[in-house]
């Protein structure tokens, strides 16, 4: 891991994003009116239209930082409303696509990031297949680029009419991500893995079904396959945290009315996935995280990792929580997050083995978890 890299290229590209305010983009500006933009009967004249957008603005995407910033927004604009048509995605897309493929693996970062920015909103499954290549770079910058373009192509699903297919085909958009997530060892773009499945888990029966349940059940498999293959970093601790709080308010919150039940099984597996996190809260303590004092010049060391691992401890056993609620269990609530607060790690050992340990809540008949699933 290269944090300081990831770092900097993070803040080049920032800087791109606000250069020049002030600078008058009109030259470039698509003005596609909404008529194109919320057609489903897109005309010859239409597409020659979105044509000529692309092309007043491609070239631009391999300039100069201000020209980049300049074609990216030209690019984006018919795409931040909420009536942008499936017919419109699908031809912007496949104009784009020839272009924004090769740029998206562009030696120069900041053309890769800004070609996956463009990328994400288009919300196709030819995005998403760029996206997905994008995962694997070797670079964490351009991953971290092509997760945010999977978290707003799961917003774009959830305002606007999904172009992205139908049934299997639109919950294969998360097999790229779950590979990504398992593999993935830089924490900054571990995180934006996990919001993006946290954004794809609020996407309404309505809008597409069953990709919420998909991706809960999706993170929960990954995050327990990566807990179990071992060498997880403490600075991963936060993006694992993210992931339990996004199965808490999936099965709390369960995204408004009128959505379906989650299915039982993804419920287990969501559980099984806060027991594992669970257990590294507890192997944590075991192996002495807390011990030794604080870092030399860092007298605050010490605290900060008791509080993430306090939160790790509470967002995984409140999702527990709300599952064994939702299955007809009646949860006790242990505060196990608390203990570690208050420096009752021994407490804590002792009372986590009521849900992880053999004959816990997660080993036993409702969950169905072997009784060494968690503590070996």
């Amino acid at each position: 891991m290269n944090v300081t890299r990831f770092s900097a290229s993070l803040t080049v590209w920032l800087a791109v994003s606000a250069a020049h305010p002030a600078f008058v983009w009109a030259q470039s500006t698509c003005n596609l009116p909404a008529e194109i933009v919320g057609s489903s009967d897109l005309s010859q004249a239409d597409k020659d239209r979105i044509k000529a957008c692309v092309d007043a603005n491609k070239e631009g995407l391999r300039g100069t930082p201000a020209e980049i910033k300049k074609s990216r927004n030209a690019m984006l604009e018919p795409l931040r409303g909420d009536q942008v048509s499936v017919q419109f995605r699908l031809e912007y897309t496949r104009q784009l696509v020839a272009t924004l493929k090769p740029l998206s693996s562009d030696q120069d970062e900041i053309i890769a990031v800004n070609a996956l920015r463009i990328t994400g909103e288009l919300a196709t499954a030819g995005s998403v297949d760029i996206l997905a290549e994008a995962l694997k770079d070797k670079r964490p910058g351009v991953r971290h680029a092509a997760a945010t373009g999977f978290k707003r192509t799961f917003v774009a699903i959830e305002r606007t009419a999904p172009a992205i297919g139908t049934g299997q085909q639109a919950l294969r958009t998360l097999d790229a991500l779950k590979a990504a997530l398992e593999a993935e060892g830089d924490p900054h773009v571990l995180e934006e893995i996990v919001l993006a499945f946290q954004q794809a888990t609020k996407i309404p029966s309505q809008q597409l079904g069953g990709m919420r349940d998909a991706a809960m059940d999706a993170l929960a498999l990954a995050t327990s396959a990566k807990l179990a293959k071992g060498g997880v970093s403490p600075d991963a601790e936060r993006a694992l945290r993210r992931g339990a709080q996004t199965i808490r308010e999936a099965v709390s919150d369960n995204i408004g009315a009128n959505q379906p039940r989650i299915d039982d099984g993804v419920l287990r597996r969501a559980a099984a996935m806060a027991g594992d996190l669970l257990a590294y809260v507890y192997n944590r303590l075991k192996d002495g995280a807390l011990d030794g004092g604080a870092a030399p010049n860092n007298p605050g060391t010490t605290d900060r990792r008791r509080s993430d691992l306090a939160l790790l401890a509470s967002e995984s056993e409140r999702a527990v929580f709300f599952i064994h609620e939702k299955l007809g269990g009646q949860p006790t609530d242990f505060e196990l997050g608390k203990m570690i607060q208050q420096n009752k790690e021994a407490q804590f050992q002792k009372d986590v083995m009521q849900l992880i340990g053999a004959n816990g809540l997660l080993t036993d008949t409702m969950f169905g978890n072997q009784d060494k699933r968690f503590i070996k």
